[in-house]
């Protein structure tokens, strides 16, 4: 093991260590038995580990746009297929877990199939409000072609392939190292949650796919300077106003800070704070309202629930938001099976990039990167959001800023990593660093552990469960 890759090594290292040592923990002292859903879980930390771990020593040659998009297509398409089928066996459907949401969608998506476009609008104009058009409607044109579930389901793979590949190119424009970029890719794209909306019939894996689309215009603007790359860019981050508003704010602030902080010039500066304020006022218009259902997936009955929360669940969701969402890792009881076991495994490596994504941000502030400010800006946007509807537990909530977050906190490390003079290695700034990874591997065992004891103890899960997937 090179020098240059230590900090990457430990995080996946840890990763393995105390992925497993909590799943046995779990599996001895809290499981009367374990089935399949549990060691399906388990086989896909090890694999997940498994491939990034393959990928540290391996030259700059081997990481190519081929072998990203064959890499996460075939894993993907498998683990999807695997988790289908467990679905299905202790269910009786393929919906992994999300049938309630995912059934009205199926309804409304195949009787809109037959109609043209202007009465597709009508007919759902006529149920829900605009910014929950989205998924409906692009399911509906999906299954146009091949009237199936596993139609649209074979479509999120692809989708969720493209995605990775626009993010190794991110990743690239931002200057990291092929390794990096493609390793903060493949860590999104094979993820377990990553997986569970592949599988589901759900509006989250078209999001994100626009999510990460319109910042690979933006970069491609930044690059090339091809003025269709920006138009292209703002059409493709109108479209997530069909799916949620404050997601479309949040994107064009970031498109508007890269103009603003990277342009020249006072005309071209005086034009970008016009549109941000525009951008601004538009926003205080909607942010309200919009919130609400951004908090209620679109679902406005409860308008006000999450005021009434009290102080306890505001700090879980405020710490779960800004390093989480924290891991449930199995399925305790074969009664009701839920979705959050599935999220463990991914969850389980995002929470321990947490602090190199911190450091990151730090770092870029401090150094004026200006490259990497859109990024950070939507994420950290969204996750002020998420603590302000206090929902920062919830993982359909919280994942269109996931493998941004993840592709930042790539970014550190490659910074970090990048330089071999053992003199610089040498000095407080590494050492701390390297000390600062230490302690937050331990908290992330600490907080794993005592979240998967809480959420065995029926009262105190009444109170914590406040608005975490069902």
């Amino acid at each position: 093991m090179n020098t240059r890759d230590l900090l990457i090594s430990r995080i996946t290292r840890s990763y393995v260590i105390s992925g497993l040592t909590l799943y046995f923990i779990i599996i001895f002292y809290w499981l009367d038995s374990v089935n399949y859903y549990n060691i399906l879980n388990i086989i896909t930390l090890l694999t997940y580990a498994y491939l990034l771990w393959t990928c540290i020593n391996k030259e700059e040659s081997y990481f190519t746009n081929r072998r990203l998009w064959m890499t996460v297509f075939i894993y993907t398409l498998v683990f999807t297929i695997f988790y289908l089928q467990m679905c299905l066996l202790y269910t009786g459907n393929n919906f992994l877990f999300s049938e309630f949401d995912a059934r009205v969608y199926e309804r409304h998506a195949f009787l809109m199939k037959d109609m043209d476009f202007g009465d597709a609008l009508i007919y759902i104009s006529d149920i829900w409000r605009y910014d929950d058009w989205g998924a409906p409607v692009s399911m509906a044109y999906l299954l146009k072609i091949v009237p199936h579930k596993l139609f649209v389901n074979f479509c999120y793979v692809v989708m969720n392939s493209l995605s990775a590949l626009f993010l190794f190119s991110i990743g690239r424009t931002l200057k990291m190292t092929r390794k990096y970029a493609y390793m903060s890719a493949l860590s999104y794209a094979i993820a377990s949650y990553t997986i569970f909306f592949l599988g589901s019939f759900l509006k989250e894996e078209i999001l994100i796919f626009l999510v990460i689309t319109s910042f690979y215009l933006l970069y491609q603007y930044h690059q090339k300077h091809h003025l269709i790359f920006l138009l292209l860019g703002a059409m493709v981050s109108s479209l997530t106003i069909f799916f949620r508003v404050p997601i479309a704010l949040f994107i064009w602030m970031s498109y508007a800070s890269l103009l603003l902080f990277g342009s020249k010039g006072h005309v071209k500066r005086m034009l970008f704070v016009f549109l941000i304020v525009a951008v601004s006022f538009f926003a205080a218009g909607l942010f309200f309202y919009s919130s609400v259902r951004y908090a209620n997936s679109g679902d406005v009955s409860g308008s006000y629930q999450y005021v009434s929360t009290n102080l306890f669940q505001k700090v879980v969701s405020t710490v779960g938001a800004l390093i989480g969402p924290f891991p449930a890792l199995f399925q305790i009881t074969s009664v009701q099976f839920t979705q959050k076991p599935m999220f463990g495994a991914g969850l389980l490596y995002k929470f321990l990039l947490f602090f190199p994504f911190w450091k990151g941000f730090l770092y870029a502030v401090k150094e004026k990167v200006i490259d990497v400010f859109p990024l950070y800006i939507f994420i950290v946007m969204e996750m002020i959001g998420l603590c302000i509807v206090v929902d920062g537990l919830e993982v359909r909530k919280a994942v269109p800023h996931f493998p941004l977050f993840i592709l930042t906190a790539f970014w550190y490390l490659d910074r970090f990593d990048s330089d071999t003079n053992e003199e610089i290695r040498a000095t407080p700034y590494y050492y701390w660093t390297y000390k600062g990874l230490t302690v937050s591997v331990v908290v992330v065992f600490i907080l794993t552990l005592t979240w998967n004891m809480l959420l065995r103890i029926p009262g105190v899960q009444h109170i914590i469960m406040f608005s975490t997937d069902q």
